[in-house]
Parts: C-alpha cells; sequence; structure tokens
C-alpha cells in the first residue's frame, strides 16, 4: 500500500509560486502588460502588437493538412 502525505493547498501554492518566480519574472520582463507598473498606455501598445504575431501563426495554420478553421461565430 503507497503511503500519501497530506499538505494544505496553502503551502503547495507557496511552493509552486517559489519555484516558478523565476519563471514568472523572465515572462513579466517580455510580456509588459505583466508587469506591476503596466498602465493603459502599455496595454494598449500591446495590443497593437498582437496582430503581427497573430497573423502569421494563422496563416501557418490554414496551412496544415486536415486542420479547419474554426467557426468561432457559432460558439
Amino acid at each position: 500500500m503507497q503511503k500519501t502525505t497530506s499538505r494544505a493547498p496553502g503551502a503547495l501554492l507557496d511552493r509552486l509560486r517559489a519555484e516558478t518566480r523565476a519563471l514568472h519574472d523572465e515572462v513579466e520582463s517580455v510580456v509588459p502588460i505583466l508587469r506591476p507598473d503596466a498602465d493603459e498606455a502599455t496595454y494598449r501598445g500591446f495590443l497593437e502588437k498582437l496582430p503581427g504575431y497573430h497573423r502569421p501563426v494563422e496563416r501557418d495554420l490554414l496551412r496544415v493538412p486536415g486542420l479547419e478553421p474554426l467557426d468561432l461565430a457559432a460558439r
């Protein structure tokens, strides 16, 4: 029989935060809207850059055999 240990959810979350802090810091340095000092202008600038990322990704996805576009209007 395998023995399991019970841990409080708060302790697990604290450990997760501590062990992923460096990754969060790295993402926040690249994605400006995640920084604590982000303001409306930062958010607007981030949104303005998204089409430059999404257009090529969507174009490439349309070339994948068997992958059909989603009908988002039907959702």
